[in-house]
């Protein structure tokens, strides 16, 4: 076997094994994920749920947040990068 088939086999499987460490996007979170994923407490999320600053659905009890009202919530508090000169 070639080097340079060797080295192409070894690129394939490092980039399989970091596609296995990105965090899938799902259509659909819960509240329990939310909190896990943007690592916050219930009450902040309440918080922002009731001041309207992340859209949400609710069936019963329960909380739902499409990937689009998280994209939309990020894109709405997002800051840009400066550097001082």
């Amino acid at each position: 076997m070639q080097s340079n088939d060797i080295i192409l086999q070894k690129i394939d499987l490092l980039t399989k094994e970091v596609q296995k460490l990105e965090a899938p996007v799902k259509a659909v979170y819960t509240n329990k994920e939310l909190l896990t994923l943007l690592d916050i407490s219930t009450v902040t999320l309440k918080k922002w749920r009731n001041r309207g600053y992340i859209s949400y659905t609710q069936i019963g009890s329960t909380y739902y947040y499409s990937a689009k009202d998280l994209e939309e919530f990020l894109k709405n508090n997002h800051n840009q990068a400066y550097a001082y000169n």
